[in-house]
């Protein structure tokens, strides 16, 4: 077995094709969201991987890049792709009103890890990149558009803006309705 793996990998490289790992699951039993994740092998823009990204499925869940929900999750990330590049693109830019990040989700930002003095819109930078350098491990640096870098592309439900809403909603009536009814 170990001479066909061997010989397989040096077809590939022969051939110049692209190795690359399939999704990684952070599974809920280890405190994930049971997303999958993925370090999309090609250097694209931003913009590039941001349409590249929407347009891809992994078990039937929709695909984006990555956004960032907690420390957790930033950790999960690190020790997932630590090693195999020097920095990934992440779902955060300011590129619609400087100052203002936003996930291209539309998710809600709850969490940020901004190297120091980051994001700082040298020369116009209106994305972000996630460092894995051990000078500032799991960072995050804002880089400009025109910019090269390999993103990781995310797999999972993404709640739309006007679910979180309702939801919202729905749980401050239910709290509304059960105070009610207690008095």
């Amino acid at each position: 077995m170990r001479g066909t793996r061997s010989i397989g990998l040096a077809v590939c490289l022969l051939l110049g094709v692209q190795l690359y790992a399939l999704p990684v699951q952070w599974p809920s039993s280890a405190g994930g969201n049971d997303h999958w994740y993925e370090l999309y092998p090609t250097y694209l823009q931003w913009e590039d991987l941001n349409v590249l990204a929407t347009s891809l499925s992994y078990l039937g869940m929709p695909g984006y890049i990555v956004t960032i929900q907690s420390q957790a999750e930033n950790d999960f990330l690190f020790q997932t792709f630590f090693g195999m590049t020097d920095q990934f693109w992440i779902g955060y830019s300011d590129a619609v009103q400087e100052g203002s990040w936003v996930w291209s989700t539309g998710e809600p930002t709850t969490y940020t890890h901004w190297s120091p003095s980051e994001p700082n819109d040298l020369n116009g930078e209106d994305y972000a990149v996630f460092v894995l350098a051990y000078d500032h491990p799991s960072f995050w640096n804002d880089v400009g558009a025109d910019a090269y870098q390999l993103g990781v592309v995310e797999y999972g439900s993404v709640p739309e803006p006007a679910t979180i809403l309702l939801t919202i909603g729905g749980a401050l009536l239910a709290k509304w309705k059960s105070q009610r009814i207690r008095s």
